[in-house]
């Protein structure tokens, strides 16, 4: 299916009512006018709280824009997004044209990738803690349990050591040995 652009689309129709394409052009941009500073009223008078203000700081945006992403996020985009979409997620999808797409998204793509660093930074020092507080002991030991006949996959789903599976079809415990290398997951830690 062809997309028609939403103005080739209005023009079209008004063309076939028997209003001419200048009249409907000047019809939809007074309607984008008329939209747009009923949009702008909102946000001037949409007051900001100490929680909106805290909120902008976080992600760097300035009174104006937080209105505008407020004002967003109580129209239809709340309908369209999860709760907890950010403001500039909303101005990035309402930018009103290519320059400030482009700059919102790089505003998110900036803490995002600082978020991903900490949250990186942080899981590195929790294997380090987690193998020096447990000196090398497994967190789960297989010894002594029984072998079953299973698919591969489903050990590997499982997150069960493939030496304790047998293929189907396979018999004794020589076809578990041979899918069955020790997995080494930290210093001294084997599964």
């Amino acid at each position: 299916m062809r997309c028609i652009p939403s103005t080739a689309l209005l023009l079209a129709i008004a063309c076939t009512a028997g209003v001419g394409p200048a009249q409907a052009q000047t019809r939809l941009n007074q309607t984008r006018i008329e939209t747009s500073q009923a949009q702008a009223a909102r946000e001037t008078t949409l007051p900001l709280d100490q929680h909106d203000r805290l909120v902008a700081e976080i992600w760097g945006l300035t009174d104006d824009e937080m209105r505008r992403a407020k004002v967003l996020l109580q129209g239809p985009r709340a309908s369209f997004s999860v709760p907890n979409i950010s403001p500039v997620e909303a101005l990035g999808i309402h930018a009103r044209d290519e320059a400030e797409r482009q700059r919102y998204a790089e505003k998110f793509a900036r803490v995002v990738f600082e978020d991903l660093k900490r949250t990186l930074a942080f899981g590195q020092a929790y294997q380090t803690a987690i193998t020096r507080l447990t000196a090398g002991t497994p967190m789960v030991s297989y010894d002594g349990l029984p072998g079953a006949v299973a698919p591969i996959g489903a050990a590997d789903i499982g997150n069960v050591p493939r030496s304790l599976v047998t293929e189907p079809g396979s018999t004794g415990p020589s076809s578990r040995a041979r899918f069955a290398p020790a997995l080494t997951i930290g210093p001294g830690v084997a599964r």
